[in-house]
């Protein structure tokens, strides 16, 4: 009798063990999913897109920006940054923390953070990054080669690089930098982004 407790115990522990581990793991792929849904009117009309989807230990996420995998992790945290498009296409940017299955989400007031679309892009002449700061401000980089931009006041610029920055204490986007650059890649024009974010 002694001996089938002890069993049946070792077998309780070790399951419980298991299960933690697939819960709390750094292997990633096994805790998030991602697939394309094709609305049956996107099969009638070009003008109705597929659906992104990201599903992280079973919370489900629509409307994701960016390819394949759709996610970046936030350097020094065991938490990922991905974006989610309302009807309007203005952005919600992601915190997940992969320890505690928290989701910070923060809404843009504005439809102009381009953030979230190049995330997972194989092209290098556009690329979204994260950084954190010393502050703990989360830093979104969305940068563009060969933008062929033009404005009046500064000239012709080759690359732009957008950065947000994002206070997970305030829950809100607190600023915004705009870079512009020539063909030499030197620093041509800068700006701070105008609220609303």
């Amino acid at each position: 009798m002694k001996t089938t407790r002890s069993i049946l115990g070792i077998i309780f522990v070790l399951a419980a063990f298991i299960a933690n581990a697939q819960t709390t793991t750094n292997d990633w792929s096994k805790r998030i999913k991602s697939k394309t849904i094709h609305p049956l009117a996107s099969f009638i009309s070009p003008h109705v897109s597929p659906i992104q989807v990201l599903i992280i230990d079973g919370k489900r996420f629509e409307h994701v920006r960016g390819m394949e995998k759709y996610y970046l992790q936030v350097p020094k945290t065991n938490s990922i940054v991905f974006v989610t498009d309302d009807i309007n296409y203005r952005p919600t940017f992601h915190i997940f923390n992969m320890d505690s299955d928290e989701d910070i989400a923060i809404h843009s007031q504005s439809s102009g953070p381009s953030f979230g679309g190049d995330i997972g892009s194989p092209y290098s002449n556009s690329s979204d990054t994260v950084t954190v700061g010393d502050d703990g401000i989360i830093v979104l980089c969305h940068f563009v080669k060969h933008a062929n931009g033009n404005m009046s006041s500064v000239g012709d610029y080759e690359s732009i690089k957008d950065l947000y920055y994002l206070d997970l204490n305030k829950k809100a986007i607190v600023g915004g930098h705009v870079f512009l650059y020539d063909k030499a890649d030197k620093l041509i024009y800068e700006h701070d982004a105008i609220p609303p974010f």
